[in-house]
């Protein structure tokens, strides 16, 4: 442990962390969404469609916020 996290609270001049996060949440999330397996189909119309990385940036979020649906 190089304390890493001291040093840059340090430069930052913020409090130290006092108390260690609450994944409850986070957790119960993450578990949603790995059990989603039902297919949803949504068009998508654009100028560049031929060439797979144009939108590339519209299929990540696609993909992160589908966890919101279910």
């Amino acid at each position: 442990d190089q304390k890493a996290h001291e040093a840059i609270l340090k430069v930052l001049e913020l409090p130290s962390i006092s108390s260690k996060p609450v994944l409850g949440e986070w957790t119960a999330r993450a578990q949603v969404c790995d059990k989603l397996n039902e297919p949803i189909r949504i068009a998508m119309v654009g100028k560049y469609t031929g060439l797979s990385d144009s939108y590339l940036s519209v299929l990540k979020v696609l993909l992160h916020s589908t966890h919101i649906l279910f």
